[in-house]
C-alpha cells in the first residue's frame, strides 16, 4: 500500500507526543495500524508489542486491530521464520494491551487490587442490575430523608419535584451524580461548584465561570445584531430606500455598539438597557421601495426579539438582583451536593457488599491506583517506564476521567492520539471534544515534544460528494458552533479514488452531483409527510436500479450497475419513522432491513411472556392477567371473561376467576383448571431459577412452535430465546427470584435498555439498509439518503430541572419556602442556553458525520409545506452572507434541513418536489412491481412451460374463496376508526349534511424558517392535543386557580412531559372553565378518594355482525381505544370524554360521538363490573357539560 507524505509522517515520527487530525476517509485505522507494525519491526529499535497500550473506542475494533496485527506479523514469519523477535511478538500479541479503556482499567484493578479496599472475585455488574439496586438504594435513603423533616431537604424537594411525586427529584439527583462521576475527583467537582454560589461582592458574581459565559454569549448575539441593523441603516440611505426610519434606526445601532464593547456583565447590563427602539414613522412615500422598506423591517424587528430576548432572560433584575438569588440558592446547592454524596456513599457501600464493580467504578479505581491525591503514584511512574507508546483511537470521544488515566500512564513524548473532532458525536456520553481541540492548537506549530499531523485526503468518497460537503460545512462550522474553524486545513481533499470515469459518465457531467430533494407534502393525501418523503425515496431508488445507475464494486473494483444493497438511508432518529419507511419501501418492491435496538419489549411473543410472569408473581394484577387469560395460557373468550365480571362488584379479575371456580358448570370446571395451572407455575416459581420456570413454561405450551407459525415466525422465535439467555444472565447478577426478574425486565422497558430485535439480518442481502446517524459510524455505502432532515432538534436537555455543565456546574429553580413560588434563575437560564448552544454543535457534528457516509452519490431529503416561500425567505440570508453564515442563524435553527438550505450552492442541485396529480402513490406502486415482473419474464421466458404445472395452476386459479367478505373486514380496529366510518355513513346517505357538517376542517399550516418565522398558526388538532395532554397531566388535587394551572403547566414542561409548543397553545381561560364546572369539581373528589381514572386503554371484542351484515356473527373484531377519564361514585362509575371540536352546540358533540361513547361504556362495564350511571362529554370550545 502506497501511503501519502502525510501518512507516512504519522507511521514514521518518534519521539515526540503526536495528534492526528484524520479527516473522514482519510485512511487513518490502516496508518494507526502500520505506525504499531512498523514500531513491532524496526530493525534498529524494535519494541515488543506488550509495551504498547493501544486504547479503542469499541471492544470489536480492539479485536480486529489485534487480529491484523498478528497477520502482520505471521506474514512477516514467513519471510523470516528464524526471526526470534517476530516469534516472541506473535506469542505476546495475545497478553498485549490492545483494548478499550475500560479493558485496560480492569487491567489495573485485577492486577493492583491490593491497592483498593475491594475483593479479587469482584464482578462486573450488568447496566439493568445497576438500575434496580440503585433504585433500592435511593428509596433507602429518600425514606430516611422524608422522615428526618430537614428544612434544606424539603426545600429541595420542591424546587425537583413536580408536585405528584418525587421522580424529578430521584431522577435529577442520578442525573447529577452520574454528571460528576465523568470528573476524576467528583466530589472535589461538587464542592468547587458550590463555593460559586458563595459571593461576597458583584465582582466576584461577574468572575464566576456561568456569568464569564453569558457575556460571551450575550455578545457573540449582540454582534450579528449589530450587523443586522447596519444592513437596515444602509437600506435607508439607499435612493429608493425607507429613509423615514433612518433615525430611529441609527439610534438601535448606535445603542448596540456600545452594548457589544461592554467589557464585564455589569457594563453590558447598564449598556443593554439603553438599546431603545423608537415607535417607526409612518409616513407614506411611494418613491420609497417596499421590497426594501419590508426588508429594512423585518431586520429590525428579528434584531429587537433578540435584544429583548436578552434582557428578558439574562439582565430582568439587574446586578443586585442576581447576587441576592444566587445567595439564596446556596443552601439548595448545598443541599442537592449533600444528597448526591449520601447517594454515592451508599451505592458505593451496596456494591461492596454485593462484590460489584460498574464502568464508572473502573475508571476511578483505576485513578486511585495511579494518583495518590493528584499526584501520581509509583504505580504511574513504573507504567510510564514501561509502555514505550500510549496510543488512543478515537480521541475526541475522550472524557476527563479517561484523560486523565492514559495521562498518568504515559511518558514525557509517547503518547500518540488520533480523532476528527468534527465526528464528536457522543455528547450524551460526557464525550469532551474540548480536550481534542486543546491539542490542536497547542500542537499546531510543533516543537521538540509534540506536533500535528493533518489528514485531510478522502480516499472514500467521489469529487462531488467532497464538494458538496465542504460548501455545506465552510457556510456553517466555525469555532463558536461545531468546535472547529472550517477553513483549508479542515475541508476534506479528493484522495484520487475515481480518477478515471467511464465514458458514459464523461458524457453526462453532474451525474454524480450531491442532490437536495425539498418535498412539498400534499396536505390533502391521507399519507402522512414522513409516509410522502419514504416514498420520494423510493422512487429515486426505483429510478437508480432501473436506468442501471454505475458504481463501483467493492470487491472487483470494476463498475456495475447499482443495486438496492448499495443504499442506505439514514436518520437522527428512528422514532417510529423506521417502520414507515421500511414498509413504503417494501410496498414499492424494494426489500429493507432495519437496523435498530428498539423494538423488543413490544413484540407480541415477549410482552405476553412478561405477562405471563408478572401474574406468577401477583396474580391481583388485572391488566396482565387479563392478557393471559384471553392467551393461549388461559384459553378464556371474551365472552366468557365477560361472563365471570358480570357480578364482580369491585373485586378483582382475580377473585373473579376464583368465584367463577366454584360454580359447577363448563365455565366454571375452565376457571378451576386455570386455577390450577396458575398454582403450578407459581409453586415452581418458589424453588426452580427463572431460567428453569422460563424453560419450562415455553416448553409446556409449544410456545417456540407457536411463535414460529405466526407472521415473522423466525424473527418471533429468535426473540423468544433471546428472553430465555436474557434470564439465563439474570442469575448472575446479586438478585434472584421472579419478583426481581420482573422488576429487572421492567426497568430494561422504563429506560429503554432495549435490546432491539434480535438480529436476524443476512449482511449481504440486496436490500436497502435504514439506520441511524450514529449507527452507520465508520460505515460507508456507495448511495447515501440522509433522510427526515425536517425534523426539529431534540432540546430537551435545556428543559431538565437541574442544569449540569463540566465548565460552568450546577443551577436550578428557586423555589421561595414562605410564598411558595418557583423562579427560573439566571444561572439556570444562561446553562440552558449552553446546553442548547452545545446540542446544536453536537447536531452540526452528526450532520458531518451522516454527509460524509457517501462514497458516490449523496442525497439530502426533506419535506416543507411551501418550498417557495421556504426558499423566498432563505434567499435574503444567502445573498446577504459571505463566509459562514451568521451565529444568530446556525445557533437558532430548527433543523438541518434549514442548515442546509441556507449554506448549499453550487454545484449541489436543488430539486423542489411537488405533489404528482398524474398518479397516485398507490399507481406509482403497481407500475414498480409490474416492471420487476416484466424483468422476470424477460429472465424466464426460455424456459419451456411444464404441461402439468399449467394443468395444476389452471385448477388453482379456477378456485373461488368461501369467505370473500371477510377480506375487508380488520382483526383489530379502533373506536375513532369506527365512529369516522360511521360518520362517512351519514354523510353517504344523507341528502342535506355536508362533510363540513361533520368533519373538522382547518388551514394548511405554512412552513418558516425559524430565524424568520414569528408566531406559528396554530391549528385546531395541535391545540386539541395540546388540551388533552395537559388534563391528562392535570393535578386535581393541586392548586387550580388561575396561577395554579400556570404553574402546573410550567412544571409539566421543565419536567419534559409536556413540551414548550403545547404549553404555548394551550386555552388557558377554558381549562379555568372547566375546573371550575361541576364536573371537574367531582372529579376532584373522586381523586382525592383514589377513585379517578384518566388514560384507560382497553381491547373489546365484539361480533363481526355488528360492523355490518355481510360479515358473520362468530368471527369476532377486537376494538381498541383509550377513555378519556372515569371515574367511581357511589359504587357507579361516571364516563367523561374531553371534546375540543370547533362545534356550535351540544347536540353536534352527540351526533359526532354517541357511537364512540357506546363502546366506551361497553369496554368499561366489561373491564370494571360495574354500571356506567352516566356518560358526560365537555365541550372545552363551548365550556358545558354535554349529557347523553
Amino acid at each position: 500500500m502506497k501511503f501519502t507524505d502525510a501518512q507516512q509522517k504519522v507511521i514514521d515520527t518518534r519521539e515526540h507526543n503526536i495528534l492526528v487530525s484524520a479527516a473522514a476517509g482519510s485512511g487513518k485505522t490502516a496508518v494507526l495500524v502500520e505506525r504499531i507494525i512498523q514500531r513491532i519491526l524496526d530493525r534498529s529499535n524494535p519494541v515488543d508489542i506488550d509495551r504498547m497500550l493501544i486504547v479503542t473506542f469499541t471492544s470489536a475494533a480492539a479485536a480486529e486491530m489485534r487480529e491484523r496485527i498478528a497477520k502482520a506479523i505471521a506474514d512477516r514469519l514467513v519471510e523470516e521464520p528464524e526471526n526470534e523477535h517476530l516469534q516472541r511478538q506473535s506469542a505476546l500479541i495475545h497478553h498485549a494491551q490492545i483494548t478499550t479503556i475500560h479493558g485496560f482499567c480492569l487491567f489495573l484493578i485485577r492486577n493492583h487490587f491490593d491497592r483498593l479496599d475491594i475483593d479479587p472475585g469482584f464482578r462486573v455488574a450488568d447496566e439493568t442490575e445497576m438500575q434496580l439496586l440503585s433504585a433500592d438504594v435511593m428509596d433507602a435513603l429518600l425514606e430516611e430523608e422524608y422522615a428526618g423533616k430537614n428544612q434544606a431537604f424539603l426545600q429541595v424537594v420542591e424546587s425537583l419535584s413536580t408536585g405528584k411525586n418525587d421522580a424529578a427529584l430521584r431522577e435529577n439527583i442520578l442525573s447529577l451524580h452520574r454528571f460528576a462521576m465523568s470528573y476524576p475527583w467528583p466530589k472535589k467537582w461538587l464542592m468547587d461548584h458550590e463555593k460559586e454560589y458563595e459571593v461576597e461582592s458583584i465582582e466576584d458574581l461577574q468572575q464566576s465561570p456561568i456569568l464569564q459565559y453569558a457575556l460571551e454569549y450575550a455578545q457573540k448575539v449582540l454582534a450579528d445584531c449589530e450587523k443586522l441593523m447596519q444592513k437596515a441603516v444602509i437600506l435607508c440611505t439607499e435612493a429608493d430606500g425607507p429613509y423615514m426610519y433612518l433615525d430611529s434606526f441609527q439610534g438601535s445601532l448606535d445603542g448596540l455598539q456600545k452594548a457589544v464593547k461592554a467589557q464585564n456583565w455589569v457594563e453590558l447590563d447598564g449598556s443593554l438597557a439603553g438599546v431603545g427602539f423608537d415607535r417607526l414613522s409612518s409616513k407614506k412615500d411611494d418613491s420609497v421601495s417596499p421590497e426594501k422598506k419590508e426588508m429594512a423591517k423585518a431586520f429590525r424587528d428579528q434584531v429587537k426579539n433578540n435584544v429583548q430576548k436578552l434582557q428578558e432572560d439574562f439582565f430582568s433584575i439587574g446586578p443586585e438582583g442576581t447576587m441576592e438569588m444566587t445567595r439564596k440558592l446556596l443552601p439548595v446547592i448545598k443541599e442537592l451536593n449533600r444528597l448526591t454524596l449520601a447517594y454515592s456513599d451508599r451505592l458505593a457501600e451496596a456494591k461492596k457488599e454485593r462484590n460489584i464493580i460498574d464502568f464508572s467504578d473502573m475508571e476511578h479505581m483505576a485513578l486511585q491506583i495511579l494518583y495518590e491525591g493528584e499526584e501520581l503514584s509509583e504505580v504511574a511512574k513504573d507504567y510510564r517506564t514501561f509502555f514505550q507508546e500510549v496510543m488512543c483511537d478515537e480521541y475526541q470521544d475522550s472524557n476527563l476521567v479517561q484523560e486523565s488515566i492514559l495521562a498518568a500512564v504515559a511518558g514525557e513524548k509517547n503518547r500518540f492520539m488520533v480523532g476528527d473532532v468534527k465526528q464528536s458525536i457522543y455528547r450524551f456520553r460526557l464525550a469532551r471534544p474540548e480536550l481534542f481541540m486543546e491539542k490542536f492548537r497547542d500542537y499546531a506549530a510543533g516543537d521538540e515534544k509534540s506536533m500535528r499531523i493533518d489528514l485531510d485526503q478522502n480516499f472514500r468518497s467521489r469529487k462531488d460528494v467532497l464538494t458538496a460537503v465542504n460548501v455545506l460545512f465552510d457556510k456553517l462550522m466555525a469555532p463558536d458552533l461545531g468546535g472547529i474553524d472550517y477553513d483549508d486545513a479542515a475541508s476534506l481533499k479528493y484522495g484520487g479514488l475515481y480518477e478515471t470515469p467511464d465514458q458514459e459518465i464523461q458524457d453526462k457531467p453532474g451525474t454524480y452531483a450531491a442532490e437536495i430533494l425539498l418535498l412539498e407534502t400534499d396536505q390533502d393525501a391521507e399519507d402522512s409527510a414522513d409516509e410522502q418523503e419514504a416514498f420520494l425515496i423510493a422512487q429515486k431508488m426505483h429510478e437508480l436500479v432501473a436506468e442501471g445507475f454505475l458504481v463501483v464494486d467493492k470487491e472487483t473494483g470494476k463498475k456495475r450497475p447499482v443495486r438496492y444493497g448499495d443504499m442506505v438511508i439514514l436518520m437522527r432518529s428512528m422514532s417510529g419513522k423506521d417502520e414507515i419507511y421500511k414498509k413504503v419501501l417494501e410496498e414499492s418492491s424494494i426489500p429493507a432491513i432495519v437496523t435498530t435496538k428498539t423494538g423488543y419489549f413490544s413484540a407480541l411473543e415477549i410482552s405476553l411472556l412478561r405477562e405471563v410472569l408478572q401474574v406468577l408473581d401477583n396474580p391481583l394484577d388485572d391488566i396482565p392477567l387479563f392478557g393471559v387469560l384471553h392467551s393461549l395460557f388461559g384459553g378464556f373468550t371474551d365472552g366468557e371473561i365477560a361472563t365471570m365480571r358480570v357480578d364482580a362488584k369491585g373485586e378483582s379479575l382475580y377473585e373473579s376467576v376464583k368465584r367463577t371456580a366454584l360454580q359447577e358448570d363448563a365455565l366454571g370446571q375452565k376457571a378451576r383448571d386455570f386455577e390450577a395451572w396458575l398454582e403450578k407455575y407459581r409453586d415452581y416459581a418458589v424453588y426452580e431459577p427463572i431460567s428453569r420456570l422460563l424453560e419450562r413454561i415455553i416448553a409446556d405450551h409449544h410456545y417456540l412452535e407457536y411463535v414460529t407459525a405466526m407472521p415473522s415466525g423466525m424473527q418471533r422465535r429468535a426473540n423468544v430465546l433471546m428472553l430465555m439467555k436474557k434470564a439465563t444472565d439474570f442469575e448472575k447478577t446479586s438478585f434472584k427470584g421472579l419478583y426481581h426478574f420482573v422488576r429487572y425486565l421492567d426497568r430494561l422497558d422504563k429506560y429503554e435498555v432495549d435490546y432491539g430485535e434480535a438480529s436476524m439480518l443476512d449482511e449481504g442481502a440486496n436490500a436497502v439498509r435504514i439506520m441511524t446517524i450514529h449507527k452507520s459510524k465508520g460505515l460507508e455505502f456507495p448511495i447515501c439518503f440522509v433522510s427526515a432532515m425536517s425534523h426539529k432538534f431534540n432540546l430537551m436537555d435545556a428543559n431538565a430541572r437541574i442544569q449540569t455543565d463540566m465548565d460552568l456546574g450546577i443551577a436550578t429553580d428557586f423555589v421561595d419556602p414562605v410564598l411558595r413560588t418557583k423562579r427560573r434563575t439566571l444561572q439556570k437560564k444562561i446553562m440552558a442556553a449552553k446546553s442548547a448552544a452545545d446540542t446544536r454543535a453536537e447536531e452540526l457534528r452528526v450532520l458531518y458525520v451522516a454527509l460524509t457516509r457517501a462514497k458516490e452519490k449523496l442525497y439530502m431529503t426533506g419535506y416543507t409545506d411551501d418550498a417557495e416561500k421556504l426558499m423566498g425567505m432563505l434567499a435574503a440570508y444567502k445573498e446577504e452572507s459571505v463566509g459562514v453564515l451568521p451565529y444568530l442563524f446556525r445557533s437558532s435553527a430548527k433543523s438541518y434541513l434549514e442548515w442546509v438550505l441556507a449554506a448549499y450552492d453550487s454545484p449541489i442541485r436543488l430539486t423542489i418536489v411537488r405533489p404528482a396529480e398524474e398518479m397516485s402513490r398507490e399507481e406509482k406502486q403497481r407500475e414498480f412491481i409490474l416492471e420487476d415482473f416484466q424483468d422476470f419474464l424477460k429472465k424466464t421466458a426460455t424456459v419451456a412451460p411444464s404441461e402439468k404445472m399449467v394443468q395444476h395452476l389452471s385448477e388453482r386459479f379456477r378456485f373461488v374463496y368461501p369467505y370473500e367478505a371477510l377480506g375487508s373486514l380488520y382483526a383489530k380496529t379502533t373506536v375513532s376508526e369506527l365512529k369516522m366510518a360511521h360518520l362517512a355513513e351519514v354523510l353517504e346517505e344523507s341528502d342535506t349534511v355536508e362533510a363540513a357538517d361533520i368533519f373538522d376542517s382547518e388551514q394548511v399550516k405554512e412552513y418558516l424558517p425559524s430565524f424568520l418565522k414569528g408566531e406559528e398558526k396554530v391549528t385546531g388538532s395541535m391545540r386539541g392535543s395540546a388540551t388533552h395532554r395537559f388534563l391528562e397531566l392535570l393535578d386535581f388535587l393541586g392548586d387550580l386557580s388561575k396561577e395554579g394551572l400556570a404553574a402546573q403547566r410550567d412544571a409539566f414542561v421543565q419536567e419534559g412531559t409536556l413540551s414548550q409548543e403545547y404549553a404555548d397553545i394551550l386555552p388557558m381561560q377554558k381549562l379555568l372553565t372547566f375546573v371550575e364546572s361541576g364536573a371537574a369539581g367531582r372529579m376532584r373528589k373522586a381523586a382525592a378518594a383514589g377513585l379517578l381514572h384518566r388514560e384507560q386503554p382497553f381491547v373489546l371484542g365484539i361480533p363481526a355482525s355488528r360492523l355490518g351484515e355481510q360479515y358473520p356473527a362468530e368471527e369476532t373484531v377486537l376494538v381498541q381505544g383509550i377513555i378519556d377519564v372515569y371515574f367511581e361514585e357511589e359504587g357507579e362509575l361516571v364516563l367523561l370524554d374531553y371534546k375540543t371540536d370547533a362545534v356550535a352546540s351540544g347536540q353536534e358533540l352527540i351526533d359526532r360521538y354517541a357511537l364512540q361513547m357506546d363502546y366506551y361504556q361497553e369496554a368499561l362495564e366489561r373491564l370494571t363490573g360495574k354500571k356506567v350511571k352516566e356518560r358526560i362529554l365537555y365541550s372545552v370550545r363551548l365550556g358545558e357539560e354535554v349529557r347523553l
